[in-house]
C-alpha cells in the first residue's frame, strides 16, 4: 500500500509540473492568438505542445493541434516574419502589418503571463504561504578559517579575518533585509563590484566588516558565504492547547532567554527544554508594541518598540513527534502565514531579474550564465517544492510567469521584445528594416539563444546528478537528557524543508 501511495504522489507531482509549466507557456501563446485575431492577422496554426500532432482540427481557418510533447505551445504568424512579402504555407501573399499591430500582438504574450501570474498571486495573497516570520537580522554561528577551492586546495577564508561567531548582521552594503539570512545571503551573492560590507553588532557595539567574497566551490563558484547562520527565535504561531498558549506567548514574540541563559536559536531552546525534563522554566521575551498583521512581507522596515516580558513557571509538554519519539515542546510554530500582494510578488521578480542581469555583466561578481536555470532546472525545482507545499508551488508558478514575461520583453530579434523594438524603429524611420539585415539578426540571435539554452540545460542536468549542499546546523535525533546533553532539531514546525524560489541565487540560501 505504501508503495502504491508513493507512486500516486509521484504521478500527482509530475502532473502538476507538466500542467502548470506547460500552461505558463500556453497562456503566453494564447495571448498572441487572441491579439492576432483582434488585429485580423493571418494565423496558420495554434499548437498545444510540440512535435508530432496527436489530434488536429480546423476552425476559423486555423489548424488547432494537440502535439506529442506537452511542454507549452506555439502560434504560427507568418506576418511577423522579417520579410517584405509575407506568405502563407500554401504560397498565398499576405499584406504587411502595421507597426502598431506588431506591437500589440507581440506584447500580448507577456501581458497574458503577467495577468495569469497576478491571478494566481491573488490566491497567494488571500490564502497565504507558510514561511518563516520576517527577521531583520541573523547571528553568525560558525566561520571556517579556510575553505577548499575548485582545485581542491585550502585557501584562507576572507570572512574569518573580519567576522566572529556571535556577530549579529543587520545590513548588507548599507541595505536592510527583512527575511533573515536567506535574503541576506542572496544580497551577498548579488553584491556589486565584488565587495561586501556587513553592518554588525558585536558585544553591543555597531561595527562594519568588509571583505571580498571568495568563490564557493560547493555552490558552483558563486560568492556564497562560508559561514553558517542562525535565525533569531521569532514565534510564528501558537498551537492550540499548548504550553505556549497557556503561558501567554504570542506570534511575533522574540524568545531571548531561558532560565537566565541567552537563547541563540531554536535548537538551543529545544535542548534546554529537554534538559529541564518538564520542570517549570522562566522565559524572557521581547514583544513588539506595533505589529502589522495584514502584510508580513512589507519591505519597508518599521521601527518597532519592544516590550520586555518575563514569563515564569512555563512547563513544556511531553509530546510525540512524527518520528514516534517523545520530546518536551512548547507548542510553538516557527512559521507563519505570509500574504504578499500580487503587486509585491511582481516587484520581487523585477528586482531579482535586474540583480541577475547586473551580476552577469559585472566582471567583479561571480555570477555566470551557468548559474541560471533553464526548463530542466525550473521543472526540477517546481517538483521539489510541490512535495512540501501546494501554495508554495503555486507561488513558484507565479514567479515562472512573471519571469517568462520579462524574458520575452528583452529587445532581441527572436523574442517579443525584438518585434516591439523593430516596430518602434519602423515608426521612427518610417520604413521597415531591410529584410536581409532583419533575417541575419534573427537567425544570429536564434542560434545564440539555442546555444545558451543548451549550455544552461547542461548544467541543469549536472545538478540533477549531485546532492544539494546543506547550510543548516545539524542536530541529533535523540532527545537531550542530563546525561547526554543532545537535542533534537526543534519543534516539528521549526524545520523548514521548503527550498527558496529559484529566482534567488542560489536556492539553498536558507540557514
Amino acid at each position: 500500500m505504501d508503495v502504491f501511495l508513493d507512486i500516486l504522489k509521484i504521478f500527482g507531482r509530475s502532473v502538476f509540473v507538466v500542467f502548470f509549466f506547460g500552461f505558463s507557456i500556453f497562456i503566453h501563446e494564447f495571448g498572441h492568438l487572441l491579439a492576432a485575431k483582434w488585429r485580423q492577422l493571418h494565423v496558420e496554426r495554434f499548437s498545444i505542445g510540440f512535435g508530432k500532432p496527436l489530434w488536429k482540427w480546423r476552425k476559423w481557418n486555423i489548424d488547432f493541434l494537440v502535439s506529442m510533447l506537452p511542454f507549452g505551445g506555439y502560434v504560427a504568424l507568418p506576418q511577423l516574419d522579417p520579410t517584405d512579402t509575407p506568405v502563407t504555407e500554401s504560397g498565398e501573399k499576405l499584406p504587411a502589418i502595421k507597426p502598431v499591430d506588431r506591437i500589440i500582438v507581440a506584447f500580448a504574450g507577456p501581458l497574458f503571463n503577467i495577468g495569469f501570474g497576478l491571478f494566481l498571486g491573488v490566491f497567494i495573497w488571500v490564502f497565504g504561504v507558510m514561511g518563516r516570520p520576517p527577521a531583520d537580522s541573523f547571528v553568525i554561528a560558525s566561520i571556517p578559517e579556510t575553505y577548499v577551492d575548485s582545485k581542491g586546495l585550502n585557501q584562507s577564508n576572507p570572512e574569518f579575518e573580519v567576522l566572529q561567531p556571535g556577530d549579529e548582521v543587520v545590513a548588507i552594503n548599507g541595505q536592510e533585509f527583512h527575511n533573515g539570512a536567506r535574503q541576506a545571503f542572496e544580497m551577498i551573492v548579488y553584491a556589486p563590484a565584488g565587495k561586501v560590507t556587513l553592518d554588525i553588532i558585536r558585544d553591543g557595539s555597531k561595527l562594519q566588516a568588509s571583505y571580498v567574497p571568495a568563490k564557493n566551490a560547493q555552490f558552483e563558484g558563486l560568492g556564497f558565504p562560508f559561514f553558517t547562520a542562525v535565525r533569531p527565535p521569532i514565534v510564528g504561531g501558537i498551537l492550540k492547547g499548548s504550553a505556549a498558549e497557556a503561558a501567554g506567548i504570542q506570534a511575533h514574540d522574540v524568545l531571548v532567554e531561558i532560565n537566565g541563559q541567552k537563547i541563540v536559536d531554536q535548537d538551543f531552546l529545544t535542548n534546554e527544554l529537554q534538559l529541564a525534563e518538564g520542570a517549570p522554566v522562566t522565559l524572557k521575551i521581547l514583544r513588539p508594541d506595533h505589529t502589522d498583521h495584514t502584510d508580513h512581507t512589507d519591505r519597508k522596515r518599521k521601527e518597532k518598540n519592544y516590550k520586555e516580558i518575563i514569563i515564569e513557571n512555563v512547563q513544556a509538554v511531553l509530546t510525540k513527534r512524527p518520528d514516534g519519539k517523545m520530546y518536551y515542546l512548547l507548542g510553538v510554530d516557527w512559521r507563519m502565514r505570509l500574504c504578499p500582494s500580487p503587486v509585491r510578488q511582481l516587484q520581487d521578480v523585477v528586482v531579482r531579474t535586474y540583480r541577475t542581469l547586473h551580476g552577469l555583466f559585472d566582471r567583479a561578481n561571480h555570477i555566470r550564465p551557468k548559474h541560471l536555470m533553464g526548463p530542466v532546472g525550473i521543472a526540477q525545482n517546481l517538483y521539489n517544492i510541490v512535495r512540501y507545499s501546494l501554495m508554495t508551488a503555486l507561488s513558484f508558478v507565479v514567479l515562472i510567469n512573471f519571469s517568462l514575461a520579462l524574458l520575452n520583453l528583452f529587445p532581441l530579434p527572436v523574442l517579443d521584445g525584438g518585434h516591439i523594438t523593430s516596430a518602434i524603429i519602423q515608426i521612427i524611420i518610417r520604413r521597415t528594416i531591410p529584410t536581409r539585415l532583419a533575417v541575419r539578426l534573427q537567425y544570429g540571435c536564434f542560434f545564440l539563444l539555442i546555444g545558451l539554452m543548451l549550455y544552461i540545460t547542461f548544467y541543469d542536468v549536472m545538478r540533477l546528478t549531485r546532492s544539494t549542499p546543506m547550510r543548516s546546523k545539524t542536530g541529533t535525533s535523540e532527545p537531550a537528557t542530563k546525561e547526554n546533553g543532545n537535542a533534537p532539531a526543534g519543534d516539528p514546525a521549526a524545520e523548514d524543508p521548503t527550498p527558496a524560489p529559484p529566482g534567488e541565487l542560489p536556492a539553498e540560501a536558507a540557514p
